[in-house]
Order: structure tokens, then sequence, then C-alpha cells
């Protein structure tokens, strides 16, 4: 059903291919870390070394405030590239970085009660 190899079609289904295997995963964490070494500005690598020590909480808790929202992957099966790319940037930004500050929230509340804390994120 998604293989019709017409027009903007084609570049669709080589991006699946590319997502199914992981290439756009390797490739988008290589331009993440290029990205982040070229940066000098102490308050984003402050940013960064805050998230980083609290990753796991992140990881564990960021699933529940990610939505999935069939119209918006019907819009983009449909969509030309250019708008394709550039929705899926911004969405993944948007709710990306709400997902990290609503998990950094949720994270602070649960781990004020130590028996939660220990459930969730201690590692034994």
């Amino acid at each position: 059903r998604y293989y019709n190899w017409g027009g903007a079609n084609i570049i669709h289904t080589i991006a699946r291919c590319a997502e199914r295997y992981g290439i756009l995963s390797i490739t988008g964490s290589l331009v993440s870390i290029l990205f982040i070494k070229s940066i000098n500005s102490q308050r984003i690598i402050s940013m960064l070394a805050y998230l980083g020590k609290h990753t796991f909480q992140i990881y564990v808790l960021h699933i529940f405030f990610v939505p999935e929202i069939k119209s918006i992957g019907d819009f983009w099966l449909s969509a030309n590239l250019q708008t394709c790319i550039a929705s899926q940037l911004l969405y993944s930004i948007i709710v990306g970085g709400l997902a990290i500050a609503i998990s950094l929230c949720v994270s602070k509340l649960l781990s004020s009660s130590k028996v939660i804390n220990a459930l969730l994120f201690d590692i034994i």
C-alpha cells in the first residue's frame, strides 16, 4: 500500500526504509553530536549537562507525554517533501521539548516519595 513508485512517494518509501534500518536515527544522532560539539555557549552546555544527569528519568517518563496523533501522520504521508520535513522538524522540537520538560517536573514530584523514587528510578 505504501509502495506507490510515483513522484514524491519514492522519497517517502526511501525514508521509510532508512528509518526501518536505523539509518535516520544514526544520522540524526551524529548531526546532534556535531551540533553540540560546535556550541560554545556556557548556558547551553550547563543545560545539556543537567539533562544528562536526568537522562534515565526522562527515558522512563517521556513516553507518557508524547502523543501519537493519527491525523498528523496521515498529513505527513500526503504532504510534499518540503512540508513533510519542515512540519516533522517543528513537531519533534515542540513535542520533544515539552515531553522532556514535563518528564523532569514529574520526576521531581515523584522523587519526593522515597518509595516511588526507588521503584521507578533506582537501579539495583
